[in-house]
């Protein structure tokens, strides 16, 4: 238990040097607060690249799951062949089968 209280004391210590060296790093000539940096960060709307800034501060687009997936499907060859599957699904039952003790095929 003592273990587990000084990682995560360590822990929560270099997140605060991580957020304090940030801070401080870019925000000094902008005269903003530290959450109000941090909140900036983590939304997007301050990143470097344009964008990326404009992405974050889009509006979300309301599009049903079915929508989504026939606009998205694609035609060809599939990554993933069922009969391949089931024949590995196999060989691995057959393994397991024979180092559980007391299990026949």
């Amino acid at each position: 238990m003592p273990i587990l209280v000084a990682i995560f004391v360590a822990l929560l210590a270099a997140g605060g040097v991580l957020l304090v060296a940030s801070v401080v790093s870019t925000r000094r000539d902008r005269r903003e607060s530290p959450l109000t940096a941090l909140r900036a960060g983590l939304t997007g709307r301050d990143h470097p690249d344009a964008a990326v800034g404009a992405a974050a501060t889009a509006e979300p687009v309301d599009v049903s799951l079915a929508e989504f997936l026939s606009v998205t499907v694609e035609e060809g060859d599939p990554y993933l062949h069922v009969d391949d599957l089931a024949a590995t699904l196999h060989d691995a039952r057959a393994k397991a089968v024979g180092v559980l003790p007391g299990r026949r095929r």
